[in-house]
């Protein structure tokens, strides 16, 4: 069996830019200011932002159009402009989007690629063509609640939900930003006690 190599994009740095698209469910458009929160919140980390069409297409047009999300995907790969890129919410039917990629624009152009929940079909695919990709907060899922305060990690664990949810991204971006693994990252036993 032939392994595949490796395909890692760079740490993203402040300034880099990030190609913003939805591959899936058109979030942005039925609660834009949770969309906007996580733009506000990718800035304020010092981040550029491209929302590419799919962004905030309304959802019946991204469910009916599954060549212009993958476009939006080849695209932002494509665009030597962009750093990286995020999905803004996960959704229920990326799996369509998958014959429409080109994996030899894709693989030629590493460069992060980042959500959840339906996003993981996306992640996975590229990630057995060799792409290093990320499971991590997406623009709608994760970033509206992050702050850009660095918090006393060990008190989060100890606190609600919402804090436990800006722990995870803070971690998330230290590692996309830095390069460095920080180890496993902690199970929040509190929050499933409490249920």
């Amino acid at each position: 069996m032939n392994k595949i190599k490796a395909i890692k994009p760079n740490a993203l740095k402040q300034g880099a830019t990030i190609a913003i698209l939805s591959p899936s469910w058109g979030g942005p458009s039925v609660f834009p200011h949770i969309y906007q929160q996580g733009l506000k919140n990718l800035k304020a980390m010092g981040f550029n932002i491209i929302e590419y069409p799919s962004a905030t297409a309304p959802d019946s047009a991204l469910f009916t159009n599954p060549e212009m999300r993958a476009a939006d995907i080849n695209d932002a790969f494509a665009n030597p402009q962009v750093d990286g890129i995020i999905a803004t919410i996960g959704g229920s039917d990326s799996a369509r989007i998958l014959r429409y990629l080109d994996m030899d624009i894709i693989t030629a152009n590493p460069k992060l690629f980042m959500g959840y929940s339906d996003t993981t079909t996306l992640t996975t695919y590229l990630n057995q063509h060799g792409l290093v990709t990320f499971n991590g907060p997406s623009v709608m899922g994760g970033l509206p609640s992050y702050t850009t305060t660095v918090l006393n990690i060990n008190a989060m664990y100890q606190r609600n939900y919402y804090l436990h949810q800006q722990n995870k991204c803070y971690q998330y971006f230290h590692i996309i930003t830095t390069a460095t693994l920080i180890g496993k990252i902690p199970h929040n036993v509190e929050r499933y006690q409490n249920r």
